[in-house]
């Protein structure tokens, strides 16, 4: 095994802006991976640093948004009509996809 620098929650909190809350869930749901001694999370830096990529909005993201159109905060609408739960459900599924 490489013992490479381990970030601990605190440093990725101040990295990231997020609270450790945050940080501990996302450990807990296999999204950033870590290790843990006794009560304390360490964070491989490579661990750290895919997961910054994979969280990474690229322009396909972008680009599929623009096509199923524009999400409005007042009433969730897209041009004029609301939003169907199946529309924003493909969205989060293709989100996931990557």
């Amino acid at each position: 095994m490489n013992l490479e620098e381990l970030l601990t929650i605190p440093e990725v909190e101040k990295k990231l802006h997020v609270d450790g809350s945050t940080v501990r869930r996302w450990i807990q749901q296999g999204k950033l991976k870590a290790y843990r001694f006794g009560k304390a999370y360490k964070i491989p830096k490579s661990e750290f640093e895919k997961f910054v990529e994979k969280s990474m909005v690229s322009s396909d993201k972008k680009s599929f948004i623009q096509k199923q159109g524009r999400f409005s905060m007042q009433g969730m609408f897209k041009g004029g009509e609301p939003i169907t739960k199946e529309a924003i459900d493909e969205v989060i599924k293709e989100w996931e996809k990557e």
